[in-house]
């Protein structure tokens, strides 16, 4: 699925979800500057859960090669990401920094090929400020994820803690596990249906997938069409015993009209009577479905066309349906 991260952005968890926050423009430093950091993509701030520091990031790019040419870096470059904390008095330090492997650039476009990071900020309803730092490189049709950290300050020095490789991070507890990620269907060259996406729950460390929510080919059966279903955001309530998910489309389509059969599927006999299907399952979208935070996670509650929007209580939240702004709330255990 033609899903791309925002280039040098970060990402911020805040009570109603997670937010993308846009990438700052890439600015020129002086002249004196070029020859070691021409570029730099600065993140925005945000306060601490004690409100005595704010946190910002950042992407340092530096030619090791033939330098500027029409305003794109032209051979080797270096990228170094970092985590800035600084306090209400002014002072700053350096909480994270990794510099990547010196990158080629062979297409000119330092993101395309070049690894960098991104952050999710600290959870406002936690105590304590916890950050998850991802690795990727952009690519041009879709992100290649290298990698997941979790950085923390304990002992009286920030700490780093591995998650899981090669996933998108949607929320998280404060100690790295419970998580919620995702795994994006790799298609490629406009195609945006090649691969199933996937969204799981990792109760703790170690190898393996975790509790799979969401297997978009086993829940909608649309490997003949070039279009994909994707969790679109997911958010755990505040003890982290219920986890809801919005389930939703590339493109945001709400029929099959236009939707081309994928490569493999070019003579799909009965096709009229699975466009029927799909329009069908497009016209029931945006889905919510929350799901218990266990091992054998079951589905409690499936709503149709609607939107998430917070959790109010650990077994109430609010949604959008029909225009409407409505309260669902939880039964049972």
């Amino acid at each position: 699925m033609l899903r791309r991260l925002v280039r040098l952005s970060a990402v911020f968890i805040g009570a109603a979800g997670i937010t993308q926050i846009p990438a700052m423009g890439l600015e020129d430093e002086s002249a004196e500057e070029k020859s070691v950091v021409p570029y730099r993509s600065v993140g925005p701030s945000f306060k601490s859960t004690n409100g005595q520091y704010s946190y910002s990031s950042e992407n340092l790019v530096t030619s090791l090669g033939q330098g500027k040419e029409s305003q794109r870096l032209m051979g080797p470059v270096g990228v170094e990401f970092r985590i800035h904390r600084q306090s209400s008095n002014g002072n700053s330090e350096i909480i994270y920094s990794k510099k990547f492997d010196p990158c080629k650039n062979e297409t000119g476009a330092w993101p395309e090929t070049c690894p960098q990071g991104s952050v999710i900020f600290p959870k406002p309803d936690s105590s304590t400020d916890v950050f998850v730092v991802q690795h990727f490189i952009d690519g041009q049709t879709q992100p290649t994820r290298l990698g997941n950290v979790l950085l923390f300050e304990g002992e009286g020095k920030w700490q780093t803690r591995p998650m899981g490789e090669g996933d998108r991070i949607l929320d998280v507890h404060p100690s790295g596990f419970p998580h919620v990620y995702t795994v994006d269907d790799k298609g490629c060259c406009s195609w945006s249906n090649e691969s199933k996406d996937l969204a799981g729950l990792r109760l703790q460390s170690g190898p393996g997938q975790g509790v799979v929510i969401f297997d978009e080919w086993e829940m909608f059966k649309n490997t003949d069409f070039d279009v994909s279903f994707f969790v679109s955001q997911a958010k755990f309530n505040a003890d982290y015993s219920k986890i809801v998910v919005q389930i939703d489309s590339t493109g945001g389509q709400r029929s099959s009209e236009g939707i081309r059969l994928t490569y493999h599927s070019d003579q799909l006999d009965d096709e009229g009577l699975q466009r029927k299907k799909l329009d069908q399952q497009l016209s029931q979208l945006p889905i919510v479905v929350v799901f218990e935070v266990k091992e054998n996670s079951k589905a409690l509650v499936t709503l149709k066309r609607a939107e998430f929007l917070e959790w109010v209580k650990p077994r109430e939240f609010k949604y959008r349906q029909g225009g409407e702004t409505k309260t669902a709330s939880l039964t049972g255990d």
